[in-house]
């Protein structure tokens, strides 16, 4: 199996599971970590890609306005081998956005979806005009995982993606 991960730095400087942006200022530089174990018992090849999508919540129900790819990067693992790839959030439109993180095994497809990837994992955030965020004592944004293509559960503050955590 392959432990993924979408972590935040906490207020002691600690890559962590949780304290995601409820906000994010305009053009902001916000810092977060993709973290991957390789647990499959042999050298594996991985591609991450990260979208942003904006979104407007009606109701619940959810309707993408846009789609752009942030991020793109590959690595190969050897058994037990853990990679961390900072990615840096700049987003130029204020709104409600979800950040998908596809975690496909070798060579992604021209069009990420949940359904083809190894493993998804997306948190949501608000993109705003000002210049004040939330701050890890107050509201947090969603984060979610899934093993692509089956039911998904929610992880929020501090919850974990995968079964078995390794972050060394």
């Amino acid at each position: 199996f392959t432990d993924f991960r979408v972590l935040t730095e906490s207020p002691d400087g600690e890559l962590t599971l949780g304290n995601y942006p409820a906000e994010i200022p305009v053009d902001n530089e916000t810092e977060i970590v993709v973290a991957l174990t390789n647990h499959d018992g042999h050298q594996q090849e991985y591609s991450v890609i990260v979208t942003a999508e904006q979104i407007i919540n009606d109701d619940g129900s959810l309707t993408v306005i846009e789609t752009t790819e942030v991020d793109r990067f590959d690595a190969t693992l050897t058994d037990g081998q853990q990679v961390r790839q900072p990615q840096t959030l700049a987003l130029s439109s204020a709104g409600e956005y979800r950040i998908n993180y596809y975690l496909y095994v070798d060579d992604p497809p021209p069009e990420p979806s949940t359904d083809s990837a190894y493993r998804y994992a997306h948190l949501t955030t608000t993109v705003v005009n000002e210049e004040t965020t939330a701050t890890a004592g107050e509201s947090i944004g969603n984060e979610s995982v899934s093993d692509g293509g089956t039911d998904s559960e929610s992880a929020g503050n501090g919850s974990q993606i995968t079964d078995n955590p390794v972050l060394e």
